[in-house]
This record gives C-alpha cells, sequence and structure tokens, in this order.
C-alpha cells in the first residue's frame, strides 16, 4: 500500500511538471505571436468558461445565481465576464497558435484513431450521460484534445536544446503565416472591392446608373 501510495504521489509530480512545462512552452511562442484576435474569438473562449464553470457550480449542488452572489465585486455573470477578459484573450491565443501549429506541421488524429477513442469515451460513460451527448460532439471534443496531444509531443520533440530558441523559432514561423495571410486577405479584399467599385451592377440600366452607385457607401450598406 505505501509503494502504490508512493508510486501514484510520483505519477501526480511527472504530470504536473509536464502540464507546467507545456505551458510555460505555449505562454512564450504566444508572447512572441503577433496576431490581431478576432472579438468573435475571445466571445467564444468566454462563453465557454462560463459554461465550464456553471458546470462545476452545478455538479456541486449550487445554483449559478446563488453563487454569483457568493462572490466578492461580483454582482452579475456580466462582471464575471469582464473580470474573465484578460484570461480568456489569453486562452483564445493559445488556441489559434496550437491550431496554426497543427495545421502548419498537419498533426491531425486519424479518422480510425478517432473513431476508437470516440467508442471508448462513450463507453465509460453512464446511459444517464451518453443521453445527453451525440458522437459527434465527442468526435469533435476528442479531435481538439487529441491535436493539442499532437503539438505538445511535436513541440517537446524539437531538435534545439534551448527551448527558448525553439519557441523564438516557431513563434517566427507564426508571424510570418500570419503576416502572409493577412496580405491575401486585403489583397482578397481589394480585389473583391474593385470588381465592385468600378463595374455596374448586372442590375444597372442606362447611361446614369454607374459604377459609383457602387461605391464605398453603397458598400457598407451591403
Amino acid at each position: 500500500l505505501r509503494n502504490a501510495i508512493k508510486e501514484n504521489m510520483q505519477k501526480e509530480k511527472e504530470i504536473r511538471q509536464k502540464s507546467e512545462l507545456r505551458m510555460k512552452i505555449l505562454d512564450e511562442i504566444s508572447k512572441k505571436t503577433k496576431a490581431d484576435l478576432p472579438e468573435i474569438l475571445i466571445e467564444s473562449e468566454l462563453n465557454r468558461m462560463i459554461a465550464e464553470y456553471q458546470s462545476s457550480v452545478s455538479d456541486m449542488g449550487i445554483k449559478w445565481e446563488d453563487y454569483l452572489k457568493s462572490l466578492k465585486d461580483v454582482k452579475s455573470e456580466e462582471d464575471l465576464r469582464k473580470n474573465w477578459r484578460e484570461n480568456a484573450q489569453k486562452r483564445a491565443k493559445y488556441g489559434l497558435v496550437m491550431r496554426e501549429i497543427a495545421k502548419k506541421e498537419n498533426l491531425v488524429p486519424s479518422k480510425e484513431f478517432l473513431e476508437k477513442e470516440s467508442d471508448e469515451f462513450l463507453r465509460k460513460m453512464t446511459d444517464e450521460e451518453r443521453k445527453k451527448v451525440s458522437k459527434e460532439n465527442v468526435k469533435e471534443y476528442l479531435f481538439g484534445r487529441i491535436r493539442n496531444e499532437m503539438v505538445f509531443d511535436f513541440l517537446s520533440k524539437m531538435p534545439d536544446e534551448n527551448h527558448n530558441i525553439t519557441n523564438i523559432s516557431v513563434a517566427k514561423e507564426l508571424n510570418l503565416m500570419f503576416q502572409n495571410r493577412l496580405a491575401r486577405n486585403r489583397k482578397q479584399r481589394f480585389r473583391k472591392f474593385s470588381r465592385k467599385r468600378f463595374h455596374p451592377h448586372p442590375l444597372a440600366s442606362g447611361k446614369n446608373k454607374s459604377a459609383r452607385e457602387f461605391g464605398p457607401e453603397t458598400l457598407r450598406k451591403q
């Protein structure tokens, strides 16, 4: 029994150290990566954080409204969202960085592996829990979790002995990717604008129905 307790404590320590190292690597890469986060990403992360916390509070048998009343300096869920916004931005950027690394390195779990993991995940659930979820939702959840594991595994196995050098290198590549994507998006928007700005609308008729009617002001209304 004593040996079993000792082994469990050692495993917990290793898991904690592994998690701390992963978050340190991700935080360093994220800080060195310049990317404008769309508001929808931040709001989505806030919604996810609120949902996770509501679920935890509910599991403890406490009503969400009662929990909010017990907090200091928080009078409503909106106050909570304001307090958590900075953390949500950080989490949203982490997610963006992870997805971009996975995309660049083609780190995607196979359909067969995802199917197997989903079946195993559902098998461990109770009948009542299985009624509340769909297999597609389980697959979506596991896809992100497995993909993130693959990204962390990729980062931990990079040849550089100096983690800081590795992180700077990855961040530089991500910055270049974001810059190239931004340039492509601007070029596409310009081409789209040019087509609308300098060519008459298909429904326009007569000499007075010129392309001027479909300039910036009109585009903003569309």
